[in-house]
Formats: structure tokens, sequence, C-alpha cells
């Protein structure tokens, strides 16, 4: 037992370590903006941000209380984005409660204004201010006793507000004794308390709807239990870990109802304590009233207690899933984005791991775990994670095969399909949820917090399933595998790389597989040879196993290759078809380009697109036309580049060696702020001039007659 809670910290620890060494910060954008920091005891900077739209700036200004008094003159700066203005004021730091800051100006716009106050002794006070309501009154400090009062009450509420945990706690006292119950309870509050630390710090985001399912969920397989009569399904150490799970889950979604503003951090230490508390009494209360019903039951009863309680959490619990499901379906967005891929292999490797007998419940939880950590922390760490996606479907197919070939149930090979299978699980989760969510990490932490619930409830629950009543199932699932891994084969190959190897011929490139190369000459050099002292000895000719595994992989290692100059290409006028793919490349070069974060990258990638007089210009006007009208701190990038139409070719002096054309393309960006993340559609009309300058197609100059600018939410880009 002690080895396993030693096992069990292991995982907390290493998600605490996850969420804590990553440099992953972020401000909330706002367009005008109000920063006062106290620098020394009662002198503060002043600093105002206001939006540049088309070359007009809002005119508007704070408006300070008398107590304010302004020392030196305000400093300006302005670029084409925003205006800043810094000053210096002083006032008394035991005046400031019940001062009012505004902002004149802003009524009748759209503007809203970010206020933040940054005092030494630690305290911050933030507020968004909208044009009707753009004025802060500073609070008074709070109290010990206040914050404590309000922390417990906030805490109990809480709990005592999700209706789905009565029928959990109700299911559960059939399971354990008060005395267990007093443990769960107290792991449950301790990691909720983990769970509301880290969601402070934005490291954990957990969706309260998400939270009722899952409960609902839990109640109702715990019924199930009672009707089997086997109370073996649910065992302490397993109960521990749900516990724990939903506590961090529990912890982050109270997070919303928490207002830390003005709180100093001994302040945010006492709020979270006491807010544990209140949820320990929420907790206590709810037990032993779901303690008191389970015994008037039994006295009722008398027997069969346990069968009438599964069919009323049953049925209950069904009935709410139901209901709560509602919302998905008006809602689909409400719906975890998780991708197909990572799914299929979670529920694939949960039910493998669960094959491996030698290897108790929370070892397999590590050897999941670490993994898909390991593989999320990739892409915050800017690390690349090539073929995850057909690595993740690969590793199922295996785990399928192993799931009715006995012959393939061997545990090293499962436990190391599971972990490389992780792996890439873990990057496509973060890949997934940095494109298309806010708060990417937090969000991430989150569907880590379901995904074990999945796992730890497969591992953990019997089921009456044999193999052979499985073995249907999962040949179809096997099957389906390899046909989604050919799907992503053949898009990747067929429908990208052919055309990669089309332009790149225009443009006088050659691709070389070299390692398919390779294969092939280790074909020839592995193929039995049969000569005729073979046959005169009567001898078998050897089965060429060896050979077609490396036929195999000269087919699968064809889109790895290595692009080349090709010698014998010879530039001439190109047709419309060659054109197209010629001012794709470049364009997609180009506006891609602004993606590195390198400038020194992203010089050598213009100029290697566009002749020399013209790099300057294309990297100032493409800049500005990208992040204008955007908010100071969100980022740009580009993800689609589309020529849509090219137009007859217009006469120039020299029509030999220069082509111009006009050109309608779209360039379709991603625009990311820490709150929400939208897409921005920017469509060109212009005349675009093509020649080859030291053997590559450049553009040599670049003139736009039309721009028109879309936004896009994410929901329907």
């Amino acid at each position: 037992m002690k080895n396993s809670i030693k096992r069990f910290f292991t995982i907390i620890i290493f998600a605490f370590c996850l969420s804590m060494p990553l440099s992953v910060h972020a401000d909330i954008s706002f367009p005008a903006r109000l920063e006062i920091t106290e620098v020394e005891p009662g002198i503060y900077d002043v600093l105002f941000v206001l939006p540049v739209m088309e070359g007009k700036v809002l005119k508007a200004k704070p408006v300070f209380p008398e107590a304010f008094n302004f020392l030196g003159k305000p400093i300006v700066d302005v670029d084409r984005n925003t205006k800043r203005i810094r000053w210096r004021v002083s006032c008394d730091p035991e005046k400031l409660a019940g001062l009012k800051i505004g902002i004149d100006g802003v009524l009748g716009s759209q503007t809203d204004v970010f206020f933040e106050l940054s005092l030494l002794n630690g305290r911050l006070y933030a507020k968004k201010l909208s044009p009707t309501h753009a004025y802060y009154v500073i609070p008074s400090p709070p109290t010990v006793l206040g914050i404590t009062k309000e922390a417990f009450v906030n805490g109990a509420q809480r709990l005592l507000s999700v209706y789905p945990f009565y029928l959990l706690v109700l299911v559960l006292c059939a399971f354990f004794t008060l005395k267990e119950f007093s443990k769960l309870s107290l792991n449950f509050c301790l990691f909720s308390l983990l769970g509301l630390w880290l969601a402070t710090m934005d490291h954990l985001v957990f969706s309260k709807y998400h939270f009722d399912f899952i409960i609902l969920l839990m109640s109702l397989f715990m019924s199930y239990g009672l009707l089997k009569r086997d109370r073996t399904d649910l065992k302490l150490t397993t109960a521990f870990i749900f516990s724990a799970l939903l506590g961090l889950a529990f912890g982050a979604i109270t997070r919303p109802y928490v207002n830390l503003d003005g709180f100093t951090s001994s302040n945010v230490s006492v709020y979270l304590f006491a807010v544990t508390l209140g949820v320990l009494i929420g907790c206590v209360l709810i037990i032993l009233m779901s303690h008191k019903l389970l015994i008037l039951l039994k006295l009722i009863l008398k027997k069969q207690t346990d069968v009438l309680l599964g069919k009323i959490v049953g049925v209950l619990a069904f009935a709410l899933i139901i209901y709560e499901a509602s919302l998905y379906w008006m809602a689909p967005s409400m719906l975890p984005k998780l991708p197909y891929a990572l799914c299929i292999f979670v529920l694939v490797s949960a039910y493998a791991l669960k094959k491996v007998d030698e290897v108790n419940l929370l070892n397999k939880l590590l050897i999941f775990l670490l993994p898909l950590g390991f593989g999320t922390s990739f892409v915050f760490l800017g690390i690349q994670f090539p073929f995850a996606l057909t690595i993740a479907l690969a590793c199922t197919w295996v785990l399928l095969l192993c799931g009715f070939y006995k012959g393939l149930q061997i545990k090293p090979l499962i436990i190391t399909v599971v972990v490389l299978g992780a792996v890439s699980s873990g990057f496509l989760l973060a890949e997934s949820v940095t494109a298309n969510l806010s708060f990417a990490l937090g969000q991430t932490m989150g569907y880590l917090i379901i995904l074990m619930l999945v796992v730890t409830s497969i591992l953990n629950f019997k089921t009456e399933l044999t193999l052979e009543k499985l073995r249907p199932f999962s040949i179809l699932f096997t099957w389906i595998a390899v046909l989604g891994l050919l799907i992503i084969w053949s898009q990747d190959f067929f429908d990208i790389e052919i055309d990669t190897f089309k332009t790149d011929y225009t443009i006088g490139l050659i691709h070389i597989p070299l390692l398919s190369l390779g294969c092939v000459f280790l074909v020839v050099m592995t193929w039995p040879r049969y000569k005729k002292i073979h046959k005169a000895m009567n001898l078998e000719r050897k089965k060429p196993v060896l050979s077609y595994l490396f036929l195999g992989l000269t087919v699968f290692l064809m889109p790895l290759t290595v692009t080349a100059s090709n010698p014998w290409h010879v530039f001439k006028a190109p047709n419309s078809s060659e054109i197209y793919q010629i001012t794709q490349r470049i364009l997609n070069n180009t506006y891609t380009a602004f993606n590195l974060k390198d400038e020194t990258q992203l010089f050598t990638t213009l100029s290697n697109n566009l002749e020399g007089s013209l790099v300057d210009h294309v990297y100032l006007d493409s800049r500005r036309r990208l992040t204008t009208g955007l908010q100071e701190g969100a980022e740009v990038t580009v993800e689609e580049v589309t020529v849509s139409d090219i137009g007859e070719r217009i006469e120039t002096d020299d029509m030999l060696t220069v082509f111009k054309y006009p050109v309608e393309w779209t360039v379709k960006a991603r625009v990311r702020h820490l709150q929400h993340i939208h897409y921005r559609q920017n469509k060109y009309l212009g005349e675009i001039t093509l020649k080859v300058i030291d053997k590559v197609w450049k553009i040599s100059n670049m003139t736009l007659t039309s721009e028109d600018r879309t936004i896009i939410s994410a929901n329907n880009k």
C-alpha cells in the first residue's frame, strides 16, 4: 500500500512539474488600456494606450481624482498601431480606497479599456471598463476575517450547488464505510485546493458542463455495479485516484466564482485554504445526508437495498445524462475538441493495458500518463513531432492486432507501443488545443484529466466481454485504423506531395527519394539466390521475408525526399498552368515567412522569393496589412494562401523574360488572443511581375489595386 501511495504521488508531482516549468505566459489583449504602477511609496507610473485605426486615434483621456498630483509633463509615443502616453503622479496610498478613476471620451465607441492598478504591497486591481461604465472605484483592502468568511461560504455553496454530486455520493455510500469516505473527502478537498491554485494561474481550465456530465456517467456505472450485486468493481485505491482527478476538476470550475482583486499573496493563501475548508464541510454534509438516507432505506426495505438504490440512481443518472447531453446537441461547439486519432488510441490502449495482468493499476496509469504529458510538452516548448497522427494510428493498429492474435500479446511489445502512441497522442492533443482554443496550457491540462478518468474507468471496472466476443469488433476497428492510415497517407502523398513535385519541377527543382532508393538496393541485396547447385541438392528456395519488408518500406518512405536543383531544367516562357503553380508557390512562401520568429530567416526567405529591391517594401507593407486593426499583443499566424484567379498576360517592354499578370489571391490568418481566437481573411487584387533571377523564379514587382478584409469566428472557419 505504501508503494502504491508513492507511485500515486509521483503522478501528482509530475502533473505539478508539468504545469510549472513551462514559460507559457500571456496577457489579455485590449486595444486600449490604463496601467497605474506604484514604483515608490506614493509615486506611480501611468501608461495610457490607445489604438490607431486607419491613421485615426480615439479622443479619450483618463480622469483622475483630485488626490492625484502630476509630476512633470506626459511623454507621447506613437507608431502605426498604438499611441502611448506616459507620465508620473503622486498620491498617498492610505487615501486610495474610495477614489474613482475613469476614462473620458469612449462613450459611443466600441472600445473597451483595460484598467490595472498595481501596488508595492502586492495588491493588484484589474477591470475591463466598457464605454458605458468607464470608471473604477478602488475598494478598501480586504480583511482576513472578511476573506475567510467569503471564501468559506463560497466553497461550500459551490459544492452544494453541483446536484449530480449528490447521486455519486449516494451510490458510493454502498461501497465504502464512513471512515473510508472521510479519507476520500479529505483527498478530494486537497486536490480541489491544488486545482483551484493551478486555475488561478490559468494552468488548468475545466468546463462545468463536462464536470457534471462526468459525475453523472460515474454514477451510472456505479449503479450498474450495485445491480450486479458486485461491490468489488471499485477498490479504495482506485477511488482515491478518482477523487483526486475529480478534485482537480472541481477546483478548476470553482475559479470563475473567485475574485482575487486587491489580494496580496498572503490574502490569496488564506482565501484558497478557506475555500477548501468550505468544500470539506459541504462534502461532509452531503456524505452524512446520503449515509442517513441509505440507513433509512435499509430500515424500510430490510433487504435488496443495493438493487433498489442502483435502480433509483441509475434511472436518475440516465435521465440527467440525456438532459445534459441536449446541451451538446444544441451547441456542438461545447463538445471537447479532441482529435479522432487520440480518442480511438486512448480507448484501445486502455483495453490493451487492461490485459497486462502483471502490472498494477497505478503503474498502468504511469505508463499512459507520463508519455502523454511528455508529448504535450513538445508543443509548448516549440519542439516539432513529425508524423504524430500517422504514428498514433499505427500504434492503434498494432494494439488492435495484439487484441485478436494471442501470439502478439507480449507485455514489452504492448507497453512499448502504448508509450510511443501516448507521446504522439499527447502532441496531437496539445497541437489541436493550441490551434483552436484559448488558454492552451490550461485547456490541455483539463483534457488530460478527462483522459485519465476514461483510462482509469476502463482499467478498473470489470467486463464480461471475453476475447472471443471482442474479436469481431477488434477486426472491425483494425480495418478502420488501417483505412485511416491509408487516407492520411494518400492525402499527404497524392494531394500534397504530387502537387509539390509538379511545382518544384516547374521552377527547376527535383525530389530525390534517397531512402526509398536505399531500400530498393537492400531489396536486391537481400533477395534469396537460387543457384543451380541449390537445385541439384533439392534445397527449397528461401522466402524473401526481409526483401518484402524493405519493399514495403520503399513505398512508405517515398514522401521523404531530398530537394535539389534540376541540372537538365531549361527556363522558358511558362503556360497558364505553370504560371499558376509558380505564383501560388512564391506567394505562399512570401506570406508564410511572416510566421518565422527569427528576422534573419524571414528576410532570407523573402530574398529567395522577391527581387532585392522589393524585399523591404513587401516586408513593411505585408506586415502592416496583416496586423492592421489588431489589438496590441495579438499573435498572427498565416495559415493559407490561395491564388483564386490569374488574368491574361499584360504587355511589357521585355516580353521574353518579364511576365506580368493581374492576380487575385486570398490570405487567411489565425489571430490568437488569450481569451479568444478568430480568423481574418484578406482578399487582394493586383498586378504581379515575375522573372527568372539567378535561375530562380521571383516576384520583381507587385502593385495592389484593392483589398478586402473579413473577420471569421473560430467556429465558422
